[in-house]
């Protein structure tokens, strides 16, 4: 679980524990879809690069080739495969708070209320702080109760702009 349990009353704790586990499954998922989203624009060029050599067998451009000249277009392909795989040595899975940020972001939520959402009462409570930190607490479930699950966004377009993934599916 990503947020720890606080000892409270039967009630407030069964739906605290609702909560948290509804929050952690949420930062899971957009955990998941930032690095999908991450991902996707990384293993593209690498995904070109092996249609566009799937596509030149079946066009049946090797077969009349002597095996050296085979031999330097694969090496010359083996390498342009590599090359494009270069965006994954940046690649780095997105932590907890970036899928907070999204989360909070695709929800239209302002100052960070989901790690406000593990929040303490610091001071030694009094009746009115202890009704105060009721009142946050409600608000916090409240916009917690309207979180959705996001989904990747992949935009390749941004990374490719001359648009030669239309020509890999154009061969």
């Amino acid at each position: 679980m990503i947020f720890p349990k606080r000892p409270r009353g039967d009630a407030a704790q069964t739906r605290d524990n609702a909560d948290t586990r509804r929050l952690s499954r949420l930062v899971a998922l957009a955990r998941s879809a930032l690095g999908v989203e991450r991902l996707v624009p990384a293993l593209a060029p690498m995904a070109g690069v092996a249609l566009l050599f799937i596509a030149s067998a079946l066009l049946g451009l090797w077969q009349g080739l002597a095996p050296l000249p085979r031999l330097v277009g694969l090496a010359l392909f083996f390498l342009a495969f590599v090359a494009a795989g270069w965006r994954l040595l940046r690649f780095v899975w997105p932590d907890k708070a970036d899928a907070m940020r999204r989360l909070e972001g695709d929800a239209g939520l302002s100052h960070q209320p989901l790690s406000s959402y593990n929040d303490d009462l610091a001071l030694a409570p009094d009746s009115s702080s202890q009704a105060l930190w009721r009142a946050h607490r409600k608000r916090a479930a409240e916009r917690l109760a309207a979180l959705r699950a996001p989904t990747p966004k992949t935009d390749l377009v941004a990374g490719d702009p001359y648009g030669l993934r239309a020509a890999v599916g154009i061969v």
